[in-house]
């Protein structure tokens, strides 16, 4: 039996699919506004581009949980309109 090869980041186990609701400008910007994480929302309160390839976009994006603010990485999956986050 052949092998099968995928290069959706659906099928790579160090990277978690996660819902974001984001603005889109006719520009081409992209900016996060809210993530789902393990089944809980946040506000994102800030976002900085980090890097930006031909394939994907990333993000460091600020969320309060629990009263603390935390950071965290964003990307955007330009090919598969997916946004993600490591594992």
């Amino acid at each position: 039996m052949a092998a099968a090869f995928s290069s959706s980041i659906f099928d790579t186990p160090n990277i978690i699919i996660v819902p974001v609701i984001a603005s889109f400008s006719t520009g081409g910007e992209v900016k996060p506004l809210y993530v789902r994480l393990n089944g809980i929302s946040y506000k994102i309160y800030s976002s900085s581009p980090m890097h930006a390839a031909r394939s994907k976009l990333k993000y460091r994006c600020e969320i309060v949980d629990n009263n603390i603010v935390k950071f965290i990485e964003l990307t955007y999956h330009l090919y598969e309109c997916a946004w993600s986050v490591q594992a």
